[in-house]
């Protein structure tokens, strides 16, 4: 029994699952027991996060790895979230500056009304975010009116611009990967790395010399006193002054005390 490679969930599912494992939560392997442990062997495999304990399950004889594909946890209200994302098969979210702007302006419209956001950064092929999520709240002039749930709010901005997107560029299919990732911003450490990690991206991808030239973060914005819809007052009390949060840019950060950033390879 050849260790083959890996196959896409469905590759010949017919001969490799005779009892067709017909559920979309969970993934099927072949196993070689004497090759390598699993741990070794098929913890990279694919989504690595999503392999949290494989199962090796014997089908008609034979040995199988059985993968669970973890829901991620949807967002919940008043709480800090650090979320990001890139294009399916790595490719580019943004390729001219209007791309930009259309996102800037779904954002308003599905991200505005279920959260505050407090720093953001679009690259090329992919983009973070730091927000809070509002609380939830019925609405008093329209009590019976539904409020989509966070999560939702956030895949109708993909779903809205992947759209929009593929009228634009006469493409076809997902644009975003899926699910986005989101990880909670639970202390104060995380706050004050956060900020200054998203904003340097630009130059550490190689997008430009200097993030300050970067147009499309909110670190202009935080800086400069024109209007702007991130929350530049809680930004800068978070920092204690003007001069602080630029200070913070120029230190170098610790990245132990930011969970998520080495998936620094997976943003390549």
């Amino acid at each position: 029994w050849r260790t083959p490679r890996y196959r896409p969930f469905g590759w010949r599912m017919q001969r490799l699952c005779p009892r067709k494992l017909c559920c979309a939560t969970r993934r099927v392997y072949p196993y070689n027991e004497a090759a390598q442990p699993v741990g070794d062997l098929y913890a990279h495999v694919h989504y690595r996060r999503a392999m949290r304990s494989p199962v090796i399950q014997r089908i008609d004889s034979r040995p199988y790895i059985i993968a669970a594909m973890s829901k991620p946890e949807p967002l919940q209200p008043d709480s800090y979230y650090h979320i990001y994302n890139r294009g399916v098969n790595r490719c580019n979210l943004f390729t001219q500056p209007s791309d930009y702007d259309l996102f800037l302006k779904l954002y308003i419209r599905y991200i505005d009304p279920i959260a505050e956001t407090f720093a953001y950064c679009f690259m090329r092929n992919h983009f973070h975010l730091f927000v809070r999520i509002k609380p939830s709240q019925p609405d008093s002039e329209f009590p019976n009116l539904t409020i989509p749930a966070p999560s939702q709010s956030f895949s109708n901005l993909f779903n809205a611009y992947t759209k929009t997107i593929n009228q634009k560029h006469h493409r076809t299919g997902s644009l975003f990967e899926h699910p986005f990732h989101r990880i909670p911003v639970t202390t104060d450490a995380y706050f004050t790395q956060l900020i200054p990690y998203i904003h340097f991206n630009p130059q550490k991808h190689g997008f430009v010399k200097d993030f300050r030239d970067w147009p499309y973060s909110s670190y202009g914005a935080i800086l400069s006193e024109r209007p702007t819809r991130v929350q530049r007052g809680q930004v800068l009390a978070w920092f204690e002054d003007v001069d602080r949060f630029v200070d913070s840019h120029t230190n170098p950060l610790d990245v132990d005390q930011i969970p998520g950033a080495g998936d620094d390879e997976w943003m390549e």
